[in-house]
């Protein structure tokens, strides 16, 4: 029987060919590719990695999604990663008598995940699964220390909500909001052995292509939270595709960038638009107790009180607080419990002097420093001038000649809210004569 062999080759040259485990792996990059140009990698070459077998750590929303991004590549691409494990927080206790356990919310998208949680509140002690080869940590809070990022072969990785090296530390949102900030962006680092936020960048947000998030007006913190994490998701999984995890690390980023051009003594090829270009030196502390004061002390003033200042305040990290004496003698927090406005003095017919009376009030100022006496540690007591309308239930802690905060309603501590009027009522107050206060309304 004579065969026809070049019907039969053509025949099995025709059939679909099942893809190998290179080509599988390889798939959702190109599928990607667009998506991997909207940060700065500088990636010229594709660097071979192992599969990854993550230690991740993460708190909040934040990092929430960035778990599940990371488990959606899993399912998609088990070439790249293997496995994932879960470090969280053990929870707080709350509400009245602390019955109640709240845990983070990052515990409950791992459990829904089916993911194998270690809980966490130090690293010390702690032996870390012997085949983790990465760590994460996204929103964690805690400092991951040297011997798990030596012994993780490709170290660690860290998504930060900013433009580093602007807005290093714990809170970057709410600086960015805090500083007035038009748009920000994301940031991939390795996580340093020595200190937090000081890694090498290895992809961000770039300034000048329209892909930073711009931060509209009256925006909160869970609004610019929402809006970056998309940003962070996509960084963070295309940069485990392309393999900027895998050693030698290359540094990119906008700081990179200028000193790069400095060394060159050159140019940027695309300038930076007005008012987007970071600063490297401004960082972004804890939002603390003292912060929240509505009236802080001068040192955390920046750079002076003012009544605009103060209603970005309570947007941002609010409700502002202070203490003041009752007329009873006793030392109260009162919270302002909703949203403050600013009012132009001289446009306002709320400042007729025979609509309402000047009041002034002595507050008490936390440093956040050790009791210095014996009456609750208060470091410093400051006088305050009120405008209160004869037929209102607003109050106005007054800025200076042209500019006053309106206030609506106070908490006192251990009462509900009430309108401001009636809870100023119950404080110690002298009504003073307008041509009585100088120039300088409050901090004094």
């Amino acid at each position: 029987m004579r065969l026809r062999l070049k019907p039969l080759l053509a025949a099995a040259c025709s059939r679909p060919a099942r893809p190998s485990h290179f080509e599988a792996w390889l798939a959702p990059l190109v599928r990607d590719v667009t998506t991997c140009r909207r940060f700065q990698s500088h990636q010229s070459t594709q660097k071979r990695s192992e599969p990854l077998r993550i230690l991740f750590c993460g708190s909040d929303e934040f990092s929430s999604a960035n778990l599940r991004a990371l488990h959606e590549e899993q399912l998609r691409n088990p070439g790249l990663i293997e496995s994932i494990d879960v470090v969280v927080r053990p929870g707080k206790r709350v509400g009245r008598g602390n019955k109640k356990i709240q845990h983070p919310p990052i515990r409950d998208v791992a459990t829904e995940l089916k993911l194998t949680i270690h809980e966490r509140d130090t690293f010390t002690g702690w032996t870390m699964p012997t085949n983790i080869n990465l760590i994460i940590a996204v929103s964690f809070g805690l400092f991951v220390p040297a011997r798990l990022l030596r012994a993780a072969r490709y170290g660690g990785l860290n998504v930060h909500p900013s433009l580093l090296p602007e807005f290093r530390g714990a809170a970057p949102l709410h600086h960015a909001l805090l500083a007035g900030r038009a748009a920000t962006g994301v940031t991939l680092q390795t996580l340093d052995d020595r200190t937090f936020d000081a890694g090498v960048v290895l992809a961000q947000t770039p300034l000048s292509d329209g892909s930073l998030f711009a931060i509209p007006p009256g925006c909160t913190v869970p609004e610019l939270q929402a809006g970056l994490t998309p940003l962070a998701t996509e960084m963070l999984v295309s940069s485990l595709r392309e393999g900027r995890h895998v050693p030698p690390h290359r540094a990119v980023g906008w700081q990179q960038q200028q000193q790069q051009q400095q060394q060159d003594g050159s140019a940027s090829g695309s300038e930076t638009p007005k008012g987007l270009l970071p600063d490297a030196t401004a960082w972004a502390p804890k939002i603390t107790p003292q912060m929240r004061q509505l009236v802080p002390p001068s040192d955390q003033a920046s750079p002076a009180w003012t009544a605009r200042q103060t209603v970005l305040r309570q947007r941002v990290i609010g409700p502002l607080w202070c203490k003041a004496r009752e007329a009873h003698g006793k030392v109260k927090r009162v919270i302002v419990d909703d949203a403050m406005e600013e009012v132009a003095v001289p446009e306002s017919d709320v400042f007729n002097p025979e609509k309402g009376l000047y009041k002034k009030l002595q507050i008490h100022r936390s440093s956040g420093r050790p009791a210095l006496d014996e009456q609750g540690g208060e470091d410093s007591i400051v006088s305050v001038i009120f405008w209160v309308p004869h037929d209102s239930e607003d109050i106005y802690l007054v800025e200076s000649q042209t500019a006053a905060l309106k206030i609506g309603r106070l908490k006192i501590e251990g009462d509900k809210a009430k309108p401001a009027t009636v809870a100023l009522a119950h404080f110690e107050s002298e009504v003073v004569e307008q041509n009585m206060i100088d120039a300088q309304y409050v901090l004094r």
